[in-house]
């Protein structure tokens, strides 16, 4: 039995199983896909009662009970973050003050933010003039921002693979975690800095 308290911190907890969970695999992942009801454990999330068996642990994985990760590795989770983020790819599509406003405003994580994409509310981000806030559809990285009405959506794990919304930047891969955690209402800022 599984037995998790609320979280004093963060969102989200990680947990791992040596020799993973006894699931059916879909695509070489065990791994649920929720908003498509795929994989994992029937494709929806996990409920009470519900019983999910171990696979056996690999030979290569001696002395189990001294595998942990020291605390000094695991990042401070806090409901206040500054994010860094390169620009790019569609920068050119907002205005010097849209950048300006994008990079000193703190925003707030919306309660309709999902594994898809963290929605943020804050101050607007002006289009560059002539841009209708469209472009041709091209695909999405994890940790795009995409800007929709002018708001910041951080596209997340379970993003779509293309979309027709212009992208600002890219929130760079060592920060996606401490995004990861943040729950409705926590703020976030951004930073930018250069791909070096």
């Amino acid at each position: 039995m599984l037995a998790l308290p609320m979280a004093k911190a963060g969102a989200r907890a990680y947990i791992a199983f040596a020799g993973g969970l006894d699931l059916e695999e879909v695509m070489g992942s065990r791994s649920t896909f929720l908003k498509g009801g795929v994989g994992g454990f029937n494709g929806r999330p996990i409920h009470d009662g519900d019983e999910i068996g171990l696979r056996a642990p690999c030979e290569y994985l001696p002395d189990l009970e001294d595998r942990f990760v020291p605390a000094k590795m695991l990042p401070e989770l806090m409901n206040e973050v500054t994010v860094r983020f390169t620009y790019g790819p569609q920068d050119d599509l907002f205005s010097a003050a849209g950048k300006q406003t994008f990079t000193s405003s703190e925003y707030a994580l919306s309660d309709k933010s999902d594994r898809m994409g963290f929605r943020l509310d804050g101050p607007p981000v002006e289009r560059a003039a002539g841009s209708d806030g469209n472009i041709i559809s091209d695909g999405i990285c994890f940790g795009a921002i995409q800007i929709t009405n002018g708001q910041p959506i951080v596209m997340m794990a379970d993003r779509q693979t293309t979309g027709g919304y212009p992208k600002l930047g890219c929130v760079i891969t060592a920060d996606l975690p401490l995004l990861a955690q943040l729950k409705a209402g926590d703020k976030v800022r951004f930073r930018p800095v250069s791909a070096a």
